[in-house]
C-alpha cells in the first residue's frame, strides 16, 4: 500500500491522463485507464490499480474532480469505478445494483448514481 497526495497529469496531446500518487519522497504515476476502482476509507481514498492499492489523503469530491477520464464514474457516495472493468451488473433492492468487476471485486451502484448506467451500456 502507498500513502500520498495527488495531482493530475496529461501528456502534451491530452491523452493518457495520469494520477500522481506521492508516498514520501517517491511519486507513482498511474494511468487513469489502469484504475479499476476507488473506495473511500474515512479521510483516505484507496485507489485500486494493476493489483495494487494506493492510499491517498483526499476527499472523494476532490479526487473525482482530478480524474479526467470519462470512463471513471462515481457510482456511490464512497465509490468510483472504471466502467470498462465492469463484467456483470445484477439488480438489488430499491433500484440499486451490484457490479462485478473483471477482477472479481463487487461494488454497489446506488440509486442516486443510477444515471451513470448510460456509460455502462
Amino acid at each position: 500500500m502507498h500513502r500520498s497526495g495527488e495531482t493530475r497529469q496529461t501528456t502534451p496531446d491530452g491523452s493518457h491522463a495520469k494520477l500522481a500518487i506521492r508516498d514520501g519522497g517517491k511519486t507513482t504515476f498511474l494511468r487513469q485507464e489502469d484504475i479499476e476502482w476507488v473506495d473511500a476509507a474515512g479521510d483516505y481514498m484507496c485507489v485500486h490499480a494493476l493489483g495494487e492499492t494506493h492510499i491517498m489523503r483526499n476527499t472523494m469530491k476532490a479526487l473525482e474532480a482530478a480524474l479526467t477520464a470519462d470512463f471513471l464514474q462515481r457510482i456511490h457516495r464512497s465509490t468510483i469505478v472504471n466502467v470498462r472493468c465492469v463484467s456483470e451488473m445484477r439488480p438489488h433492492i430499491n433500484g440499486e445494483y451490484f457490479l462485478t468487476l473483471k477482477g472479481g471485486h463487487v461494488v454497489k451502484l446506488s440509486r442516486s448514481y443510477k444515471h451513470k448506467l448510460r456509460y455502462m451500456q
